[in-house]
C-alpha cells in the first residue's frame, strides 16, 4: 500500500485531470490514491482546511471526499468548495449514510454522486470518468458559448457598420438624385433656350434684329419656352414635396408636337448644320403631354446631330400602324455598338462623357412609358442609328395630302423647307 502524500502530487501520471482526494483515515488516503492514480493526477488532503488551501492553489476537477471529518463535514466542505472551484466536479464517500445527509449533499454541496462505504475500485473509476466528461462538456459548452457570444459581438458591430454605410449610401444616393434632377433640368432648359441664344447671336452679327414679323415670330416661341420651363420646374418641385405628377395630357397632333420641335431645334447648331427631312405619312392624334413629347424628340434630335457629321441627312418618319403612332428618328453616323445597345438607358451611360451626361435617353424612355407607349433602338457600326417612339393613337388618323407627306431641306434659315 502506497504511503500518502498529502498536500502534495502524489504520482507522475500526464493526465489532464487533477483529482483532490479529503479523508482524515490516511489508510483511506492511500487505498484511494493507489485506486486514481495510474489514470490522474492525485492530490490528497487529510483535513478539510487543507483541501480549502489546495483547492485555492491548485486546478482541481475532481474532489472525492468522505463526509465524517473533525471540524467540517464532507457536505459543508463541498458547499465551500462550491466559492472557490464552482465547476469541479464532486463525489462523496461515507459509511453512515442516510438520508438527510444524502439531501444536504445534493442540494448544498452540490454533489455529483453519492457512494457509500465501502466503494467498489471500478465503480469508483467509472463514476470519477463520467463526472470528469460531464465536466470536459461543461467546458466545451462554455467555450461554444464564448465564441457564440463573440461571433455575435462581431455580427452586432458589422451589422451597426452595415447600418452605418447604408446610411451613408443613402444620402450618397440622395445626393445623387439631387445631382441627377439638376442635370435633367439643365438638360432641357438648354434645348428651350436655344432660341434665346440665336437672338442674341443675330444682335451681335447684325446690331439689329431682322424685320417686324420674324421677330414677333421668336418672341412667341420665347413666351412658349418660357411656360414649358415654368412646367419643368413645377414638376420638379412636386418631385422635392414627395408628391407624383399627374398625367393630364390632352388630344394633340403629333405632327404639329414634331414640327414645333424642329422650328427650336433650328436654333441649334448642332442641328442646323444637318439636312433635316420629316416625313409625315399620317395624321397622327395622341393624348400627350405636349411638352414632355416635344423634349424627347428634341433630345432625340440632337443625339442624331451629335451622331453625324454636318450636312449628313437626319430623317423623322411619322406614321401610324395596328393601332399606334410611329415616330421614327434616323441618322446616318456613326452607330452603336451591339454591346453597347441594351446600356444606353442606363443613367450617366455615355460613349462621349465630354458632349453629354448619358441623362437625356433615360430621360426619353421614362416620358415615353408614361405615356403609356415605348421606345427602342437599333443601330449598327457605320450605318447609322433609329428611335422608335411608340404612342397609342386617340381619335381618327388619316394620311395626309400628298403634297404634305415630305418636307425637307436644311435647318440653316431657321425652318424647315
Amino acid at each position: 500500500m502506497p504511503e500518502p502524500h498529502t498536500g502534495t502530487d502524489t504520482t507522475d501520471s500526464e493526465s489532464e485531470y487533477t483529482v483532490l482526494i479529503v479523508d482524515d483515515q490516511q489508510d483511506a488516503l492511500s487505498v484511494l490514491q493507489g485506486v486514481l492514480e495510474l489514470e490522474y493526477r492525485v492530490l490528497c488532503a487529510t483535513s478539510p482546511d487543507q483541501a480549502l488551501q489546495l483547492l485555492e492553489s491548485e486546478p482541481i476537477d475532481l474532489i472525492i471526499s468522505d463526509h465524517r471529518m473533525p471540524g467540517m463535514t464532507g457536505v459543508e466542505l463541498l458547499t465551500r468548495s462550491m466559492q472557490i472551484r464552482p465547476e469541479c466536479i464532486r463525489i462523496m464517500l461515507t459509511g453512515y449514510a442516510d438520508l438527510q445527509t444524502a439531501l444536504d449533499a445534493i442540494n448544498r454541496g452540490a454533489v455529483y454522486r453519492f457512494l457509500q462505504k465501502p466503494w467498489d475500485p471500478r465503480e469508483l473509476l467509472l463514476v470519477a470518468q463520467q463526472g470528469l466528461e460531464k465536466l470536459e462538456l461543461g467546458r466545451k459548452n462554455r467555450r461554444l458559448l464564448e465564441e457564440i457570444q463573440t461571433r455575435n459581438a462581431d455580427l452586432r458591430s458589422a451589422l451597426r457598420e452595415l447600418n452605418e454605410t447604408q446610411e451613408e449610401l443613402l444620402t450618397s444616393e440622395k445626393f445623387a438624385l439631387v445631382g441627377k434632377l439638376a442635370s435633367d433640368i439643365i438638360h432641357d432648359i438648354n434645348n428651350h433656350l436655344s432660341c434665346l441664344l440665336a437672338l442674341e447671336r443675330l444682335e451681335l452679327q447684325h446690331g439689329r434684329y431682322p424685320d417686324q414679323d420674324w421677330f414677333s415670330k421668336v418672341i412667341q416661341k420665347v413666351k412658349k419656352a418660357k411656360q414649358e420651363i415654368r412646367h419643368m420646374l413645377e414638376e420638379l418641385r412636386d418631385f422635392a414635396k414627395g408628391r407624383e405628377s399627374v398625367f393630364a395630357g390632352d388630344v394633340r397632333s403629333l405632327g404639329e408636337i414634331v414640327k414645333d420641335a424642329l422650328e427650336f431645334a433650328s436654333y441649334d447648331h448642332m442641328i442646323r448644320t444637318r439636312r433635316v427631312r420629316f416625313d409625315s405619312q399620317a395624321e397622327a392624334r395622341c393624348r400627350v403631354d405636349e411638352t414632355q413629347i416635344k423634349q424627347l424628340v428634341l433630345n432625340l434630335l440632337r443625339n442624331a446631330g451629335k451622331a453625324s457629321k454636318p450636312r449628313d441627312e437626319v430623317t423623322i418618319e411619322l406614321s401610324v400602324r395596328d393601332g399606334q403612332a410611329l415616330i421614327k428618328v434616323r441618322d446616318r453616323g456613326c452607330g452603336i455598338a451591339a454591346e453597347d445597345l441594351e446600356r444606353i438607358w442606363d443613367p450617366f451611360f455615355t460613349s462621349d462623357p465630354k458632349r453629354g451626361t448619358g441623362l437625356g435617353l433615360g430621360i426619353c424612355r421614362r416620358i415615353a412609358e408614361r405615356h403609356g407607349g415605348s421606345l427602342t433602338c437599333e443601330s449598327a457600326l457605320g450605318v447609322g442609328t433609329t428611335f422608335t417612339l411608340a404612342l397609342p393613337v386617340t381619335g381618327d388618323t388619316a394620311s395626309p395630302p400628298a403634297e404634305q407627306r415630305s418636307r425637307s431641306g436644311s435647318l440653316s434659315s431657321g425652318s424647315v423647307e
